[in-house]
């Protein structure tokens, strides 16, 4: 997605240096709907983040966003925000309330920290509505049993015909499909074939000139 595209449907992440509060303007100026917190546990969660979802009045480019951000929190590394579009929102598989009010913790599905909240939705019904479509969707993938990853993310992906935002949806379904425990020398191949199945042409570009590069020197 380009830098400048403006939207008005958001996703922030940021780490947090401590576990000190966030300052309440941060809610006002980025149009917070709801904001959770997970506290670093060394774990599954080593660094304290937020998640917040934000809805803005009228259309905004993430290099706006993140340049607001580093003057709200100077201290802050380019590693410590992410910024990502809100692209389902308003559409039936819409999920970011359900993941920002997941809770902190995969093992023992600890009920979420709620630090802002402006929606008329309940944080512990969104969080037992999560935990149940990540039990559903586990099951379901035993029951897959050896069929190929990449046959079962590709019908759970919703196709685009950007190539980035393609790469995006396909990166979060597998990420999904894992459930978040997978390395890059697994995901990598898993994330080409379904890439191939989208866009073959610009994926078979993309693959031979990786190989000449590799390869260039023999």
């Amino acid at each position: 997605m380009p830098a400048d595209e403006k939207l008005i449907a958001w996703m922030i992440r940021l780490d947090l240096k401590d576990e000190s509060p966030v300052p309440p303007e941060f809610y006002v100026q980025f149009e917070v709907l709801i904001c959770s917190q997970e506290l670093g546990d060394n774990l599954e969660t080593p660094n304290p983040h937020i998640h917040a979802a934000c809805l803005f009045s009228s259309p905004v480019s993430k290099q706006t966003l993140r340049n607001r951000l580093r003057k709200m929190f100077p201290d802050h590394a380019k590693a410590d925000l992410c910024i990502s579009a809100w692209k389902h929102y308003g559409k039936p598989e819409d999920d970011m309330f359900r993941y920002i009010c997941k809770g902190p913790s995969k093992k023992t599905k600890t009920l979420p920290i709620i630090l802002h909240n402006r929606t008329l939705e309940d944080p512990i019904t969104l969080h037992e509505e999560f935990w149940k479509k990540n039990a559903d969707m586990k099951a379901e993938t035993k029951k897959e049993g050896k069929v190929p990853p990449h046959e079962v993310i590709i019908p759970r992906c919703i196709k685009s015909e950007d190539y980035n935002e393609m790469w995006e949806e396909i990166v979060c379904k597998t990420l999904q499909y894992y459930r978040g425990k997978v390395n890059d020398h697994v995901a990598f191949p898993v994330i080409q074939a379904c890439l191939y199945h989208f866009f073959p042409k610009r994926t078979e570009e993309d693959f031979r000139s990786r190989m000449a590069r590799k390869f260039s020197s023999f």
